[in-house]
């Protein structure tokens, strides 16, 4: 059977990612491997240098978002999207106050790595 969440049931909570505190609304959690849910990133936000060690696909709803992994740098906005494979090393940045549709496997484990690609503090 259908599952619906009205925006009014919206629970906006402050969440950690890849070492980083911001704010998260789960939308499908731990059912069939798999996780659905938003994240409101601020303007000229950094992520960091990290990676997962599952599979994640960024959806941008609102703002513009700068991806940069091995192959280069792209610059992404409403309605643009993008699939990270495991293990790929990758950074994320806000050009401006952001709203993605992450939906990834889960659980999905993801950390901070150093300039050499070495798993650091953090998730």
């Amino acid at each position: 059977m259908a599952e619906f969440m009205h925006v009014h049931q919206e629970k906006w909570r402050a969440a950690q990612t890849v070492g980083h505190t911001l704010e998260r609304c789960g939308l499908w959690e731990g059912r069939e491997g798999t996780a659905a849910e938003l994240w409101r990133i601020p303007e000229d936000y950094d992520l960091g240098k990290h990676r997962h060690d599952t599979w994640v696909s960024v959806f941008i709803l609102e703002g513009a978002m700068r991806y940069t992994d091995s192959a280069g740098e792209r610059t992404l906005g409403p309605g643009d999207c993008y699939f990270v494979n495991p293990g790929d090393t990758h950074r994320e940045e806000t050009l401006a106050k952001s709203l993605v549709l992450v939906v990834e496997a889960d659980p999905c484990v993801s950390y901070p790595v150093d300039e050499n690609g070495q798993r650091t503090n953090g998730q």
